[in-house]
């Protein structure tokens, strides 16, 4: 689960990267729902591999909790980069941006949630 941790993590990073500074994707396309998906992906992924807890009952609601904390902590970045003017290129903080964001976000966890699940079990 490691690698494919690092796999996930490394995907979101260099899809951002690429989409943000070399191929200018950000100001014209919806890419921000791919990246989006693929980066709570890794968190989930990351939170998993520390097994936070014995139990199979809670980890679905630990690691999908921490990536909704992430989303909270991402958005308030992206508002206060808005607000103060330092976000540069297209920053969208429009109420239906931000419900659609978290359900994307949602679905990234819990698709890691699932295939942790299926690839854990001895």
């Amino acid at each position: 689960m490691v690698l494919f941790t690092g796999f996930v993590a490394l995907s979101a990073i260099g899809v951002h990267f690429l989409a943000e500074y070399t191929f200018h994707l950000y100001d014209t396309t919806r890419v921000d729902k791919f990246t989006h998906g693929l980066s709570r992906m890794a968190i989930t992924a990351l939170i998993l591999n520390f097994y936070l807890t014995r139990s199979r009952k809670l980890y679905y609601f630990v690691a999908i909790g921490a990536s909704w904390i992430a989303f909270v902590l991402w958005e308030a970045y992206e508002l206060a980069a808005v607000a103060t003017g330092f976000g540069r290129g297209y920053i969208q903080t429009e109420p239906m941006d931000l419900a659609i964001d978290l359900w994307v976000d949602s679905l990234g966890a819990l698709a890691v949630c699932f295939l942790y699940d299926e690839f854990s079990h001895a």
